[in-house]
């Protein structure tokens, strides 16, 4: 008997038994969770689309508004789009802000079966997951037209009630003596030759780092680009340009397309900055001679709610003129 309590023989085999359960639990540990982590993930991003997808038909003044219905119905048609097949309009909520629905929070959860954790009697669990989307004031943006509109026009503009009338952004040499008064009023003659420019009418160049550094934003290139590239915020300089050169834009600019443009004013120093943005649809193109593919007038009826579809920035706004950026955000 002494000897056989002696031998070790066989020991390994039950070494090696409570080895694999503590193995078989590590393997669930990891492979399960990472389950568990991927399935979080797409639920993320595929709320992170819905709530993106539904803010664009906002802002809304109530819930009871076509505006926050069609914002479901877009929060359930690209739920099913990212194979979120569960969403319910309670999955939905609206997020206030002045009395306004200017964003929406999306709500969804997913059940993951586990594959090894069921060994230990864990067989699934349930992910909630949310994400919350904002339409939030744009302090600067890429994709603008070259042309300019000084701020004490925007303020006639607004004051005297003329957002919905056509407004002549820019003007060709040969067209400003024979243009109709309804087109560019005598009052703001004065307002957009505040550049310092005698007969500016709104045409700029983007600058760089100083007044003195173009970078590729001349006017003519960002007017035949369709838009300046790069990210113009509030606060940058601008130079006036006399926009007399006709430039070719086929293709990239046409009628009934939304353009944002820079409303400018000088600083305390005279330098013209960029003061807000301000967006029109175009409702009409011209050259200076009949079939000229060169345009010399742009003219364009205000658009009230615009959302930025290019790259953008988000921050404190002074001139609100109502161009937005679908953001995601904490909440």
């Amino acid at each position: 008997m002494r000897n056989f309590l002696r031998k070790e023989e066989g020991s390994v085999v039950v070494l090696v038994a409570l080895f694999m359960t503590v193995l078989v639990g590590f393997a669930a540990f990891v492979l399960d969770l990472g389950l568990t982590y991927n399935s979080a993930s797409k639920l993320q991003r595929g709320l992170d689309s819905v709530a993106l997808a539904a803010v664009r038909e906002l802002p809304s003044n109530s819930e009871a508004s076509t505006q926050w219905n069609n914002a479901k119905a877009a929060a359930i048609k690209y739920a099913e789009l990212n194979g979120i097949n569960n969403l319910n309009t309670s999955d939905i909520l609206p997020v206030y802000e002045s009395g306004k629905i200017i964003g929406v929070t999306v709500k969804g959860n997913v059940d993951v079966d586990y594959h090894f954790a069921s060994i230990l009697g864990i067989n699934s669990t349930n992910v909630n997951k949310e994400a919350t989307a904002k339409l939030m004031k744009v302090s600067g943006m890429s994709g603008l037209l070259p042309i300019a509109l000084p701020k004490a026009v925007m303020d006639i503009i607004e004051n005297e009630g003329l957002m919905g009338q056509n407004i002549t952004l820019k003007l060709g040499p040969q067209k400003v003596d024979a243009l109709a008064e309804d087109d560019m009023r005598d009052d703001f003659e004065h307002e957009f030759d505040i550049a310092g420019n005698s007969g500016w009418r709104g045409a700029i160049n983007f600058l760089a780092d100083d007044l003195k550094t173009l970078d590729g934003g001349d006017y003519k290139n960002a007017m035949e680009s369709g838009g300046f590239s790069s990210i113009i915020n509030i606060g940058d300089p601008v130079e006036a340009n006399s926009g007399t050169m006709p430039v070719d834009v086929t293709g990239k600019i046409v009628i009934g397309q939304e353009v944002t443009v820079p409303v400018v004013q000088k600083d305390a120093y005279g330098v013209l900055r960029v003061v807000g943005f301000v967006t029109f649809q175009i409702t009409n193109l011209e050259g200076n001679s009949e079939g000229s593919k060169k345009i010399s007038i742009l003219t364009s009826s205000y658009v009230k709610n615009y959302i930025v579809s290019g790259d953008s920035t988000s921050g404190v706004v002074m001139n609100d003129y109502g161009v937005r950026a679908a953001k995601l955000v904490d909440y």
